[in-house]
């Protein structure tokens, strides 16, 4: 399918753009306070990253070269050899659409697991390097394919790590950025995270529990309960009850409205 983007319709797309990063920073706003720093001006730095219109562009997987539109392209699949050439022709246009569709996947990414904020951020950092000049257009083509490269690399992860998504966000939350864990440990956080989330699905899918106060309590009961299991000599009181509060915050986001949420 082809969808053609007008100069009437970039208006729309930026706002659209904007709230999508929006979005990530004000779901999780309360986590990111507590885990990192100066992720707040994000979502306003992106929607002013692009200013610059782009005009005619047709959005294709694979890349379609012609005359008249350039492609964009799926990043789960790109052939960076076609991407190549077809920046060697415009490379301002190939970089800025490559931009994009690094930034929407980016924000996804975080919006499932808030601990990939990093990606948003170093993809920010690297927008606004290339918007002020301080790097070409050549140079910031090559960073967005390597960026690229680790965003298909940390899309991988849950399954090499043996978890689905949800388990890994979880997991993801309980070991980041500490403790520091062996790999025995790894295993029995990991199995806290299995039961965790097996446990909460069958308490907040297709139930209103964050208006009730008996299920929103039986909910914080069971985070509490299940991230006892935890291993005790990596989880001091202090950094098990700042688990605790990051597990609950993720979960009353993610998991508000039932099983819609988890979608």
């Amino acid at each position: 399918m082809i969808f053609w983007v007008s100069s009437d319709s970039i208006g729309p797309i930026r706002a659209a753009s904007s709230r999508i990063f929006a979005g990530v920073h004000s779901k999780y706003r309360r986590w990111l306070d507590g885990m990192c720093s100066g992720i707040s001006a994000v979502a306003d730095r992106i929607a002013e990253l692009l200013d610059e219109k782009i005009e005619g562009v047709a959005i294709l997987t694979p890349i379609v070269e012609g005359t008249e539109a350039k492609g964009r392209v799926d990043l789960s699949g790109i052939d960076f050899d076609k991407l190549a050439d077809l920046f060697a022709k415009s490379p301002k246009v190939t970089a800025e659409q490559l931009k994009d569709e690094a930034e929407q996947k980016a924000a996804g990414m975080a919006e499932r697991n808030p601990t990939r904020v990093q990606l948003v951020e170093r993809l920010e950092k690297l927008v606004a390097e290339y918007n002020a000049g301080s790097i070409d257009a050549e140079t910031f083509f090559e960073a967005l394919k390597n960026f690229i490269k680790d965003l298909d690399e940390e899309d991988q992860r849950a399954a090499r790590e043996g978890l689905t998504e949800e388990e890994l966000a979880i997991f993801d939350l309980l070991t980041t950025p500490d403790p520091k864990l062996s790999k025995a440990q790894e295993q029995e956080v990991k199995l806290v995270a299995r039961q965790l989330l097996e446990r909460l699905h069958e308490l907040v899918d297709a139930v209103d529990w964050v208006r009730g106060q008996e299920t929103r309590g039986a909910v914080w009961s069971e985070i509490r309960v299940r991230l006892n299991a935890l291993p005790e000599d990596p989880y001091p009181e202090a950094l098990w009850n700042a688990k605790v509060d990051q597990v609950w915050d993720f979960v009353l986001r993610r998991y508000a409205e039932g099983a819609s949420g988890a979608s």
